[in-house]
């Protein structure tokens, strides 16, 4: 069940019980951590605020539901190469979803064809929509099917992004084949890494892009160092308290 608040110009608000059965407590990094992730891009329809309490462990996990249409966009697969310390993800923006086709002697026209990435909306909905479930109380009717969807952020990534808002073109990284949201950039804007619910993903951008600026500047100053990019864990419990959420 979704409890929603706000009134007035107060943005609403929605809570939803974990419904992972008795004793089972929510596990945000689980749900981040299977499949390799989305491209979900598309325009910002609504915003809200979103907290899950999970009766078992007695935490809240406080989010930013961003509701995107991604009529004007795409969902397209995150594709990464490697394993280990190697492992990598493959930029594959470069790649067009247009061909030339000869219409005539010297004469030829653009023509739209499929990325090699794609996803429909049944093979998106498929992959995201049991962490949507569990996040939303277990009540597969909240979940919007695509190609409307539902991203939950840690708050601290879109904090300082006012560019968030209805109309807002939108690109986000998906955690794993889920609705966290691992990194998002608006359209003409910066990009932003994100430690989801105060957890990292798979060494989170955010960390990444620390430890590079560090090893940049051990290089300046003679001390050496890698200008690679090395992710790192993030604590269980950083972000916000429970205590902060009472009811």
């Amino acid at each position: 069940r979704i409890y929603t608040g706000g009134e007035g110009d107060v943005a609403a608000a929605t809570k939803t019980e974990y419904a992972g059965g008795d004793g089972v407590a929510l596990d945000i990094a689980a749900l981040g951590s299977r499949g390799e992730g989305l491209h979900i891009e598309g325009k910002v329809v609504a915003t809200r605020s979103h907290t899950v309490h999970c009766k078992t462990s007695g935490k809240y996990h406080r989010f930013v539901v961003i509701t995107v249409d991604a009529n004007d966009g795409a969902v397209r697969k995150r594709v990464f190469e490697g394993s280990g310390d190697a492992r990598h993800e493959v930029d594959r923006t470069a790649v067009t979803n247009e061909k030339r086709v000869l219409t005539g002697y010297l004469s030829t026209k653009t023509t739209s064809k499929a990325h090699p990435d794609d996803l429909d909306a049944d093979a998106a909905k498929a992959r995201t929509g049991a962490c949507a479930r569990a996040l939303l109380g277990g009540d597969a009717a909240a979940v919007p099917a695509p190609p409307r969807f539902e991203l939950f952020a840690a708050p601290e990534l879109v904090r300082d992004m006012s560019e968030i808002k209805p109309g807002a073109k939108v690109r986000f990284k998906t955690a794993g084949d889920s609705v966290l949201v691992e990194s998002v950039a608006v359209v003409g804007a910066r990009t932003r890494g994100s430690n989801y619910a105060g957890q990292n993903v798979k060494g989170g951008w955010a960390d990444k892009i620390e430890k590079q600026k560090a090893a940049a500047a051990a290089a300046d100053d003679g001390g050496g160092g890698s200008s690679g990019l090395s992710g790192g864990a993030a604590a269980e419990g950083d972000g916000a308290d429970s205590d902060e959420w009472d009811d």
